[in-house]
């Protein structure tokens, strides 16, 4: 139908029954607004996750819901660093 006959090999893969087989991610996550630029930002960031915590990076200009994003903490600028809040639901 395309020409010559070649060798060729493919797959397909029911993308909706993947995803649904992958882990629930574990509540509690702290969502991040911030910019990876800021030294300080970054270094509390790396602090958090280093003890294991799931942070997530907040997309500029996207909604971020934070309970769809499995976040119950928010890291916030507090004076001249960084803090965790709770979310209030």
């Amino acid at each position: 139908m395309f020409g010559r006959a070649r060798p060729a090999t493919g797959f397909s893969a029911d993308l909706k029954k993947l995803a649904s087989l992958a882990p629930v991610p574990r509540a509690g996550a702290v969502l991040a607004r911030g910019e990876l630029a800021d030294a300080g930002f970054a270094a509390r960031v790396a602090e958090l996750r280093a003890r294991g915590e799931r942070v997530v990076l907040a997309l500029a200009g996207a909604d971020n819901d934070p309970a769809e994003l499995g976040c119950d903490r928010e890291l916030v600028s507090a004076g001249d660093g960084w803090t965790l809040q709770s979310i209030s639901s």
